[in-house]
């Protein structure tokens, strides 16, 4: 066992294993690094023009939002209608008393 001021540790007696790092190591490790920050940069580049790519999307479904606007309204106007001519047949409105 030894003493570090008043912590004792019992590990400090074992052996610690070593670890032998060559300059082959760490180049191939830089060349890894290397091809992984060449392939960011690539998906950066193709990412440049996503703002570009994104407002066309929006003008495109701002200018087929009118087909919705229509159809929704004819669709309002025709329940309303059939409300309507429902109510005269029931209140005897159209076909007479």
């Amino acid at each position: 066992m030894v003493r570090i001021g008043c912590l004792v540790s019992e590990f400090d007696d074992l052996p610690q294993p070593h670890v032998k790092i060559t300059m082959a190591m760490m180049y191939a490790e830089q060349v890894e690094t290397n091809k992984l920050l060449a392939q960011t940069v690539v998906q950066l580049e193709a990412l440049s023009d996503l703002p570009e790519r994104v407002r066309a999307i929006e003008l495109q479904q701002a200018r087929m939002e009118w087909i919705d606007r229509v159809a929704k309204t004819a669709l309002g106007a025709g329940i309303l209608g059939l409300g309507t001519a429902i109510f005269n047949m029931i209140t005897g409105g159209y076909f007479g008393a």
